[in-house]
């Protein structure tokens, strides 16, 4: 898609056409940031720690936990589940270009993006907590209004914590494959709660609580403990970097046209749409994966489904570990764009062998594709989060205006409205397939029904983001190009204050 480096309608002003096609190897020798900046690293693992506490705030509002208790525990319909979860996402959703934009203009004594972090910490442990304590004897329309109700109130406040915790992070490093480095260090810290969370059904159903409804609400209200004592550490320990001067407000872009902007940045809507597509088969394929274990692979074992489940989780975090580290390693030896299309490819092949891992005759098969989803899907994601950072920076050059906080957003926004509409998808096709929350063993037809769905959804939506990705256009030579433009100009501006203040 040479087009969208070239075309001047393109939201960033392309790098000069000489820089753009020149080979890496033509450019000056690289310097680590880290070895320049000793204490870059520890500025980094002070913000990455924040991803640690975002897995433990998402682990059972936003996870499996809450679709499958409230269906199968509570007896609600797994559509008006999908409604009470697809709801407060999207509210959440056109809420998250609001925040972006107030977090990159707040101006405090204490940063522009502690302040926010600070407060939305307390609140979601707050809300993680009492949302579980859902009353059984309600009528239906009364505990679906209160999953709604306190689902919205805690998604409101997601955002507040996790788009000013991003955008301290794009600001760490300027360098092209430092940045990659950035977003490997968040990555582990992101997986850290999947050695934990796999397991949390699990851990509800653990007979010392009496039922796995009260084991729910026990296990959640530790989360939020540790919510509280994990989502403090960047706003205690990281510190802002110095914040931008305000553009002329002759010049200030409102939140209208700064979203508008976004959306005509063709760099940056290929950059969602390989995010977007691959997430409808994520999202597809997740929510029927415990039902598909459970009623096909386990047979109707409810706990070695469980137990399956918490393996696959220990396998994802064990692989991603090993992964991790080398990723960056990957991205200099071959390039973040190559290394981000062997990322995507791997997450094909992952797919493409689900129908032969998954057999009853061995439940445990299917533990393979959490093997390579830890690995190349770990690949991927951190290329994908690692270029975000780039596309701002070509935002900068032709806006003058620093705006992670609302491209942050406006893919949140775009990424959170999609999936809470699949949330509802999938419930719908699981009431569809004939799903019966009530039936201890599901009839074959209904089980051949979800796994048509589980696997038709799974394997054609990484193909077409993997063809997608093969267009995308960002290259070392163009960021190095665009840098320089960058520099220059902060420089030029720098001098010129520094020469009207004399």
């Amino acid at each position: 898609m040479s087009a969208v480096a070239s075309s001047p309608a393109a939201a960033a002003p392309t790098p000069t056409s000489a820089a753009a096609t020149a080979p890496v190897a033509a450019a000056a020798p690289r310097v680590d940031p880290f070895k320049a900046d000793p204490k870059l690293f520890g500025r980094t693992v002070a913000w990455a720690s924040g991803a640690l506490a975002e897995g433990l705030m998402g682990a059972a509002v936003g996870g499996l936990l809450f679709k499958v208790l409230f269906n199968t525990a509570y007896g609600i319909d797994a559509a008006l589940v999908g409604l009470a979860v697809t709801i407060p996402r999207l509210l959440d959703a056109f809420s998250d270009p609001i925040i972006g934009h107030v977090t990159d203009n707040f101006r405090s004594r204490w940063g522009r993006r502690r302040p926010l972090m600070f407060a939305s910490c307390l609140a979601l442990a707050l809300f993680n907590a009492i949302i579980w304590w859902l009353p059984q004897a309600w009528p239906v329309w009364a505990q679906v209004t209160w999953l709604i109700v306190f689902s919205t109130l805690f998604w409101q406040v997601w955002g507040l914590y996790t788009i000013p915790r991003m955008a301290m992070g794009f600001e760490l490093t300027n360098d092209y494959h430092g940045r990659t480095r950035v977003m490997a260090t968040n990555q582990f810290f992101a997986i850290l709660p999947s050695l934990f969370t796999s397991w949390i059904y699990w851990l509800c159903l653990r007979p010392v609580f009496n039922g796995e409804i009260n084991g729910a609400r026990w296990v959640t209200l530790g989360l939020s403990v540790l919510i509280i004592a994990v989502g403090m550490l960047p706003v205690i320990f990281c510190r802002e970097g110095e914040a931008p001067p305000r553009p002329p407000k002759e010049k200030r872009t409102g939140i209208v046209g700064s979203m508008r902007e976004a959306c005509k940045n063709r760099i940056f809507l290929t950059h969602v749409a390989i995010r977007a597509i691959a997430a409808v088969g994520n999202s597809i394929a997740g929510g029927f994966s415990f039902y598909v274990i459970w009623h096909y692979a386990c047979q109707g074992d409810k706990t070695l489904a469980t137990q399956v489940l918490g393996f696959s989780g220990t396998i994802f975090f064990t692989m991603a570990v090993i992964s991790i580290p080398l990723t960056p390693r990957l991205g200099r030896w071959m390039g973040k764009r190559t290394g981000m299309l062997v990322g995507l490819g791997g997450n094909v092949f992952s797919a493409a062998i689900g129908p032969i891992i998954m057999t009853p005759e061995n439940p445990y098969l299917v533990l393979i594709g959490w093997f390579f989803g830890g690995t190349t899907g770990i690949c991927a994601a951190l290329f994908l989060n690692s270029f975000m950072a780039d596309i701002c920076d070509l935002d900068e050059l032709k806006s003058g205006q620093r705006r992670q906080g609302t491209y942050i957003a406006v893919d949140k926004f775009i990424g959170k409205t999609e999936m809470s509409l699949l949330v509802l998808v999938t419930g719908v096709l699981l009431s569809a397939s004939g799903f019966d929350q009530r039936a201890e063993v599901q009839s074959p037809e209904v089980v051949r029904t979800m796994l048509w769905y589980y696997f038709g959804f799974g394997i054609s939506c990484p193909v077409l983001a993997f063809l997608i990705a093969l267009k995308f256009p960002i290259t070392q030579a163009m960021m190095e190009d665009a840098q320089r433009q960058l520099k220059e100009r902060r420089e030029a501006a720098a001098a010129a204050e520094a020469s009207g203040g004399a």
